[in-house]
Order: structure tokens, then sequence, then C-alpha cells
């Protein structure tokens, strides 16, 4: 799990990582990554599922920045530390947003972390899809592959469903590695639950209609990677 930490004073921000560190805990590896200015999380490409944000003095600042990590990355969880509730102050009204008021003591921290930690394990399972207005979430395990064309992003569903969004690619492979998906092809991610059969040239997944299956091309220089990510696929299953 990755999560950034943003504060002016180093120290709060050493005592976040602290308590991180010493929740009780064996399920969760940790990925912490601390920031002093606010404009370089602003410029980071990462994407967490967790930010801790000091939301003083700056507030007004402090939100601008977590508006833009929410368009970034809608399902991230957002923590402003604070002294005063600015609650009144957001114009993002969403459950992704908290607060956790300072001075932050241990037990109360611990408690808090265990509801954002459930909250971002539940919505890890989901994928978010946004399009022309509409919002939908995407459960993983249903999306048999990705495809990409001129950064407009289709998911295919099991059930034969398509949901298009724009983004890269290259993005919803950091995403989705860890629900067994791979790259098979610069413009193909699969879902391997889904494959059934592939050679040096190509892969075929199949749908929930037993007729409706697809052949996908497969990159020469994939078909080493995919040998690997199946293997790890399996041996995990």
């Amino acid at each position: 799990m990755r999560i950034a930490i943003y504060s002016d004073n180093q120290q709060e921000s050493n005592k976040i990582c602290h308590l991180i560190q010493q929740y009780p805990t064996a399920d969760y590896d940790f990925i912490l990554e601390t920031f002093v200015d606010e404009s370089a999380l602003a410029r980071s490409n990462k994407l967490y599922d967790m930010v801790f944000l000091d939301i003083e003095p700056n507030h007004q600042q402090s939100i601008k920045l977590a508006t833009k990590i929410n368009k970034r990355s809608p399902l991230t969880m957002i923590i402003f530390m604070a002294i005063h509730d600015w609650s009144h102050k957001l114009s993002l009204k969403l459950d992704t947003i908290q607060v956790l008021f300072k001075p932050i003591a241990k037990a109360i921290f611990d408690r808090e972390f265990t509801y954002y930690l459930t909250y971002c394990h539940q919505l890890r399972q989901y994928l978010p899809v946004f399009y022309k207005g509409s919002f939908s979430l995407l459960d993983k395990n249903d999306i048999v592959y990705l495809e990409t064309h001129k950064r407009l992003i289709t998911a295919h569903l099991f059930d034969g469903k398509n949901y298009s969004y724009y983004g890269r690619l290259i993005d919803e492979e950091e995403r989705l590695k860890e629900h067994g998906f791979i790259r098979i092809h610069k413009c193909y991610l699969v879902n391997l639950r889904y494959m059934e059969q592939f050679n040096h040239h190509s892969a075929m997944v199949n749908f929930a209609h037993e007729c409706n299956k697809v052949v996908l091309p497969l990159s020469k220089q994939r078909y080493a990677l995919m040998i690997s990510g199946l293997q790890r696929y399996l041996s995990e299953k």
C-alpha cells in the first residue's frame, strides 16, 4: 500500500511514519513517501492509496492540492491533519476525505487508521471509470481486458458490457498488476483468469457466452513476461 505524507514540519511527517510502522498488522506492505513541499506532491504522477495532508497553515492551498489528487485518483483516501475543523470549507464532499485532529495520539491514530485501511482495502477491488460526466466502479474481477486507442481506454467485461474512459494504460497496469493482469501488447492489458490459450503471436480470452471468444495480439518481446506472469498467477491461486 503506497502512502504519501505532506507536512512542512518534518517532525510531524516522521511521527506519522512512525505511527504507521508501529500499526499492529502484518497484512500490508506500506510504502511511505514524505513531502515537505506541496508542489512536489502535486507534480507526482504516482497513484497513492492514502495521502496525509497537513492543512494548516495554508488550508486553501492544501484544499487545491487535495482536489488535484482526487481528480487524478478519485479513490485515494485523503486525510487532512488539522487543529481546527475545516470541513465546512471543503468543496469536496466525498467519503474519501477525512480529518485527523492534532495533536495525534497513538490510540486515536490506530483506531482511525483501521478505518482508512478497511476503506482502501474494499475499494482496491474496484476500478474507477469517468467518462462524459458519468462515474462507474468496475469490479476488477469482472474485467476481461483493457484496450487503449489514442488515450481512450475501453474495459471489456465478462458479461459483454464495455466501458470507455480517458487514461494511460501504463497507469492501469500499475493499478491492476496485483489482481492478475498482465500487459501482452502496447494496446492490451489482460486479466489472466480469462486467458484460455496463447502462443507466440496471440492470446485468446473468453466471455460469459461460450461462443464469444476474442483473439488478441501478443507482442514477441512480451511472450517471456507472459509465461512468468502466468506461472506467478497460478502459484498464488
